[in-house]
C-alpha cells in the first residue's frame, strides 16, 4: 500500500472483529483511504470532520446509533 503520510482513522462501524484472526477486518479499500478527509490533531473534536468521514465510508455515525437505543 502506498498511503499518504499521517493517520487514517476509520469509523468503528467499518470494522468487524474476527475471532479466528484475533483482530479487526474491514472492506475499506486503499482508494477509500487515499481519498478520505484529511486528518489533523483538531479533527477529534470537529463534528463536521466526523460527519465527512462517516459519509465517506458510508458508515452510520455512532452518535445516531446510541440515539436509536
Amino acid at each position: 500500500m502506498c498511503l499518504r503520510p499521517g493517520h487514517h482513522p476509520l469509523p468503528w462501524s467499518s470494522l468487524k472483529y474476527e475471532k479466528s484472526r484475533e483482530g479487526y477486518i474491514t472492506s475499506v479499500t486503499q482508494q477509500q483511504l487515499e481519498a478520505a478527509p484529511e486528518f489533523s490533531d483538531d479533527s477529534w473534536s470537529d463534528r463536521d470532520w466526523e460527519m465527512r468521514v462517516h459519509q465517506h465510508y458510508s458508515a452510520r455515525p455512532y452518535w445516531e446509533e446510541s440515539a436509536a437505543l
